[in-house]
């Protein structure tokens, strides 16, 4: 009997850096419902220091 744990996990590829995501990584859908994975260390966190404002 085959188990249903056989199927292969599904690898996605980072939209910034584009290397291979294994673990956490986050989940974007866009407006024109594009979806993007992104590592955790590509997103950007705070300001940025040469934005204006």
């Amino acid at each position: 009997m085959k188990k249903s744990n056989d199927a292969p996990k599904v690898q996605f590829i980072c939209s910034v850096c584009g290397k291979e995501i294994s673990g956490d990584h986050v989940i974007i859908q866009t407006r024109r419902h594009t979806t993007l994975h992104i590592h955790h260390e590509c997103m950007r966190t705070g300001r940025q220091m040469n934005e204006k404002g």
